[in-house]
């Protein structure tokens, strides 16, 4: 079980300080120093989880943005690649034509 030292050496090191119980806006008391006493209140475990679940989302929200952004590079590939064989098919659809302009034309089928 972890020692109440340990605990306030990992705590201190993650920048979770107790807020002096003065007012520290010119203001007074705002919402920001009420949210600042509900915070200094609460334990410290809790305090740790919460940084780390933060930390964990963020973490995972900046790999999906990288694998967004490359598969999104793939697929730009992909078109890119399938616009050019369809031009480089055009292009030699038409030369056919033009190719041989002395074959007759196709005839309808006949029943």
């Amino acid at each position: 079980m972890w020692r109440m030292r340990d605990r306030d050496l990992i705590c201190k090191f993650l920048l979770i300080i107790y807020m002096p119980k003065e007012p520290k806006f010119r203001r007074g008391f705002t919402w920001r120093h009420h949210i600042d006493e509900k915070w200094d209140r609460l334990d410290y475990g809790f305090k740790l989880g919460w940084q780390i679940c933060i930390f964990v989302i963020l973490l995972g929200g900046a790999f999906g943005l990288l694998v967004w952004a490359n598969r999104r590079s793939e697929r730009e590939e992909w078109l890119r690649e399938g616009a050019r064989q369809e031009l480089i098919r055009k292009e030699k659809s038409s030369e056919l034509f033009q190719r041989n302009p002395v074959t007759p034309p196709l005839r309808p089928a006949e029943d």
